[in-house]
């Protein structure tokens, strides 16, 4: 991915997206760059292998159609990220399975950018491995950051449910 993009000389990051970094809609100049392609090739490795970019490869995904300038710096800061922890990865340790026990980790944010208001990041894990987790945006309009987070831990409980009957089909 780094070389199809040629970012292979790149200098590494320490996160994903800057701090506070705020996108919207028709910010920066129209280009004519791979920025599409660069984002399927994101969200597939966020989906599959790794985490730790979901968050930013959701927020960069909400303009696919409507990028600028100032989304396709946004989005090779990850591929930044990407050649600074090229190493990363998900290893499942076997003795982690011992006794099965599922832990849950959920946030929300009701005021993560200016056009939607609301995002959820979850994450559940096995022992000490992660097995599922998940960033989107959640569907329903939330008047408060309380009613934001009981929004994300429904969803969350969701899933927790689902993992919890698939432990009882394995055990």
């Amino acid at each position: 991915m780094l070389k199809r993009f040629y970012m292979v000389d790149c200098t590494p990051v320490k996160t994903p997206m800057e701090a506070e970094l705020k996108l919207w809609d028709m910010q920066g100049d129209k280009i004519q760059e791979q920025y599409q392609e660069l984002i399927g090739c994101l969200l597939y490795i966020s989906t599959n292998t790794r985490p730790d970019i979901s968050y930013a490869a959701n927020v960069l995904s909400q303009y696919y159609c409507k990028f600028t300038s100032v989304h396709w710096k946004a989005a090779k800061r990850v591929l930044r990220y990407v050649k600074g922890t090229i190493d990363y990865g998900i290893v499942f340790d076997k003795g982690d399975f011992k006794d099965l026990n599922i832990a849950g980790f959920v946030d929300s944010n009701f005021v993560d950018n200016l056009t939607t208001g609301l995002s959820q990041i979850c994450v559940f894990l096995l022992g000490k491995n992660i097995i599922s987790w998940e960033s989107k945006k959640l569907k329903d309009a939330a008047t408060s950051t309380t009613q934001a987070e009981h929004a994300a831990l429904n969803s969350a409980a969701k899933e927790a449910l689902y993992l919890r009957q698939l432990i009882k089909v394995v055990k």
